[in-house]
C-alpha cells in the first residue's frame, strides 16, 4: 500500500517540477534548460528535507546530549544520509518489487536460523534492499515483512509479524527466527513479543529503534507516533510487561549522530547488548557497512 502512495507521490512531485520547467519556458528558457530544472528541484528538495531533519534534531536536543562531530565528519554524515534517504524513498520504496522480493531465494535449511527484516515509520520492505542482499550473499535466508496500516498503532502491527513468522518456520523449517527491526520496527516487535512471547525468536537486533521515544514524534501523524513520543503510556506499559516475559537475547545498535531518534540514547535498552556507533544518520543505519558487519556478527552468534 505505501509503495502506492510513494509512486503517486513522486507523480504529482515531478508534474509540478514539469510545470515549473514549461513556465521557465515560457519566460524565455530555452527548453534544455528549462528541463535541466527539473532534476535540479528534486535534489534541491531532498537535500533541504534531509537537512531539515538534522536541524530539528539538534533543535530539540540539550546541548550535553549534541554529539562532537568533526566537521569533515559532519559533512560525511549529511551527504551519506541525503544519499540513502533519496535511494530509499524515490526509487527503493515506490519500486519494492524491482530491487527486492519478500521471501528468500536460498534452499530450505534447518540448520541455518533465518532472519527476518521489519523496517520502521512510513516506511516498507524497499530499505532492507541492500541488507538483504548481503545476508543473502553470505547465507543467511532473509525474508521482509511490511508492517500496515501505515498509521495503525504499534499492537495491531503483531497479528501481522505472528503470521509472518510462522510462514517462515514453516517455509525455511527453522523452528526460530532472528529479527532485525529499523527504527519503529523494533517496537513493533517487542509487541509481537508480548502478545505471542519468544519461543519463535532467537534473537531481537535493533537499528536506532526509540526503546524510550524521541521527542521528534510529535511530529509524525498516527497512533503510533503518538506511542512513541517519550514517556507515552504505551511504552510504560510496554516495559511494564516485558518483565514477566522469559529472557531474550537482544542488541540495540544506535548511532550518536542520528538525525531522528532524540535524544540518541533513547536507543539503550536495559537487559540489551547496546552497541553505539557514530557519523551515521537514522536511514544510512540499514545501509552502514560496519552496521551490516555488526549484524552478521549478530546472527551467527544466535545461530
Amino acid at each position: 500500500m505505501l509503495a502506492r502512495y510513494a509512486r503517486r507521490f513522486l507523480f504529482i512531485e515531478f508534474a509540478i517540477y514539469g510545470l515549473a520547467a514549461a513556465a521557465l519556458h515560457e519566460l524565455g528558457l530555452v527548453w534544455p534548460a528549462a528541463l535541466a530544472v527539473i532534476p535540479g528541484f528534486a535534489i534541491l528538495a531532498r537535500c533541504v528535507g534531509v537537512g531539515a531533519t538534522f536541524i530539528v534534531a539538534a533543535a530539540l536536543s540539550t546541548s550535553a546530549e549534541r554529539a562532537q562531530t568533526a566537521k569533515h565528519g559532519r559533512l560525511r554524515l549529511v551527504t551519506a544520509e541525503i544519499l540513502w534517504t533519496t535511494l530509499t524513498f524515490s526509487v527503493l520504496m515506490p519500486f519494492p518489487r524491482m530491487f527486492s522480493r519478500p521471501d528468500s531465494r536460498l534452499p530450505a535449511n534447518p540448520a541455518i536460523l533465518p532472519v527476518l527484516l521489519v523496517h520502521g515509520y512510513v516506511c516498507n520492505s524497499g530499505i532492507w534492499t541492500k541488507m538483504r542482499r548481503f545476508l543473502e550473499k553470505v547465507g543467511m535466508p532473509t525474508y521482509t515483512h511490511n508492517l500496515e496500516p501505515v498509521y495503525a498503532g504499534i499492537d495491531e502491527y503483531a497479528a501481522g509479524l505472528a503470521r509472518r513468522i510462522e510462514e517462515i518456520c514453516s517455509r525455511s523449517g527453522a523452528a526460530r527466527v532472528v529479527i532485525i527491526g529499523h527504527s519503529m520496527g523494533g517496537l513493533a516487535v517487542r509487541a509481537y513479543l508480548r502478545a505471542q512471547g519468544p519461543a519463535r525468536v532467537a534473537k531481537l537486533i535493533t537499528l536506532g529503534t526509540p526503546h524510550h521515544g524521541t521527542r521528534t514524534a510529535p511530529l509524525g501523524l498516527g497512533l503510533n507516533a503518538r506511542q512513541m513520543e517519550p514517556s507515552s503510556a504505551w511504552l510504560v506499559d510496554l516495559a511494564r510487561d516485558e518483565r514477566s516475559l522469559p529472557a531474550l537475547p537482544v542488541t540495540s545498535i544506535y548511532s550518536s549522530d542520528d538525525n531522528v531518534i532524540v535524544p540518541q540514547e533513547s536507543s539503550l535498552l536495559d537487559g540489551a547488548r547496546n552497541v553505539r556507533v557514530s557519523c551515521i544518520g537514522h536511514v544510512s543505519l540499514a545501509f552502514s557497512a560496519p552496521v551490516r558487519d555488526m549484524v552478521l556478527a549478530e546472527i551467527t552468534a544466535a545461530g
